[in-house]
């Protein structure tokens, strides 16, 4: 126990950094019939399939905006409230107040737009960088021409991105420096290829697995370097994935979820009848627990590595059954992290239900509710299921490298 102790203590201080030998072996530093070296062919194969894969699911680029989303003779403008006056509204014949926002145009023209004050309209004061739509009909009356769309949000983001990756590499320094621009490759791959391929595609899964395992492999191999650490990860995380994807189709389809009670899906089907619905609501339940596979299989991988360099003679079987132990603790608390991540991002609508007083059991079945119940426990057995597999694996090379290498992964 003070073995599994002091490896759990490793874990939380590194948490989701990767493995921190001074210098870790590469999979080429191996003799050809080594398992190093089978485990490196087996993840080239891996990751050739995924690339054969996106690329023959490249999207060509011809999908053209619907129609239902062009909007003809709208222009957006970034502007900055002058002033706002409380008054009379226009062409109303009876007595009824408005805020009048007046605003400054780029070209130095002002311009305003009235909105009747009430709990579904934004407070918008002085000095509010806000996004007016600018209607160019020229057969618009002037005082109907402009009409508020949303608040200006880019500087604050910026901020906000600015301090987060001020943090990652002020803690992870080199390697913190490496995980933001895996990061921005991750994105890249998801503006690029994913959600295009999504809109083109009539295998939404198949995209789904093919972006989540180039994110993988970017995120582990750049961010940790390419090492048997990062391999055994890599594997791991890839084959929890292929049993979260198999449950995530087998549920969704056993208990009849048909997509179509999300309002953002049924603007998507609005602009394009034929996307399927219950494919994109499997992708995104694949594409949702991608990342947090890669946290939970390199932490898991670390505790193998630092259980076998603190005693490199322990057994297979003993090493395999601490560092699960470590692991459990690990599952534990990301599973309570993973559902309660999946209530914040509903809690409207969760109060929505406790404010209505409606029947429990409806509406834990109703299918607003039942999608993020899969959602939740299907990403979570594949959390469960990566600990073994990824413990497995990692004891595996362990020993056969003992030879080798002994006490590096």
């Amino acid at each position: 126990m003070p073995l599994v102790a002091s490896a759990a203590g490793y874990v939380a201080s590194v948490h989701g950094h990767g493995h921190s030998h001074s210098s870790p072996p590469r999979w080429w530093d191996y003799p050809l019939d080594s398992a190093g070296k089978r485990l490196a062919i087996g993840a080239v194969v891996a990751l050739g399939v995924a690339l054969f894969g996106m690329i023959a699911l490249w999207p060509d680029g011809d999908a053209e905006v619907p129609e239902v989303f062009n909007n003809v003779g709208v222009d957006r403008l970034d502007v900055r409230v002058d002033d706002v006056v409380r008054e009379q509204c226009f062409a109303t014949p009876v007595e009824i107040e408005c805020d009048t926002i007046t605003f400054r145009l780029p070209d130095g023209t002002t311009g305003s737009f009235q909105q009747t004050p009430s709990v579904y309209t934004p407070v918008v004061e002085p000095g509010d960088q806000i996004v007016v739509a600018n209607q160019t009909d020229p057969n618009i009356d002037e005082r109907f021409r402009f009409y508020f769309l949303d608040f200006q949000r880019a500087k604050p983001l910026l901020i906000l991105a600015g301090i987060f990756a001020a943090a990652v590499i002020v803690l992870g320094r080199s390697q913190g420096v490496r995980s933001l621009v895996a990061l921005a490759i991750s994105a890249v791959i998801l503006v690029m290829f994913t959600l295009p391929a999504l809109l083109e595609t009539s295998s939404p899964v198949l995209v789904a697995i093919v972006g989540s395992a180039g994110v993988a492999t970017v995120t582990l191999y750049l961010t940790h370097g390419v090492t048997h650490l990062s391999t055994v990860s890599l594997l791991g995380s890839l084959a929890s994935l292929g049993l979260t994807g198999t449950l995530a189709w087998i549920f969704v389809e056993a208990t009849n979820l048909t997509g179509l009670s999300d309002e953002d899906a049924l603007f998507l089907l609005a602009g394009d009848n034929e996307i399927d619905l219950r494919g994109i609501l499997l992708a995104g339940m694949i594409i949702g627990t991608v990342g947090i596979l890669d946290d939970v299989t390199v932490t898991q991988s670390s505790a193998v590595a630092e259980l076998h360099d603190a005693n490199p003679a322990m057994p297979r079987r003993r090493l395999y059954g601490s560092a699960l132990r470590v692991g459990r603790d690990h599952i534990g608390s990301t599973t309570n992290t993973l559902v309660f991540a999946y209530a914040g991002a509903a809690l409207p609508l969760l109060m929505l239900l406790a404010q209505a007083q409606l029947n429990l059991g409806w509406a834990l079945t109703s299918e607003i509710i039942a999608v993020e119940i899969v959602r939740a426990l299907v990403g979570g057995i594949g959390l469960i299921a990566s600990v073994p597999i990824t413990t497995a694996l990692a004891t595996w090379v362990v020993h056969a490298e003992r030879r080798g290498r002994p006490g590096q992964l």
